[in-house]
């Protein structure tokens, strides 16, 4: 369920760097930390109280492809 939150979007589910590691066929969970670290050095998100909050979502959209 995403939800709007402080100026952006959550999603609000339990996952591990693992996890996302595995489900974005990414090789390491130290290259989830590095990237979501990056995102958040150029204002793309936040993280609060353990959650990802989207602050620039058409720049995600970029690299989605569905």
């Amino acid at each position: 369920m995403w939800s709007k939150s402080r100026g952006g979007y959550s999603y609000c589910f339990q996952i591990t760097n693992d996890d996302n590691a595995g489900f974005c066929g990414i090789p390491t969970r130290n290259s989830v930390s590095r990237i979501l670290c990056e995102l958040k050095k150029e204002g793309v998100i936040k993280i609060v109280n353990q959650k990802i909050v989207i602050l620039d979502i058409d720049y995600l959209k970029q690299y989605v492809r569905c």
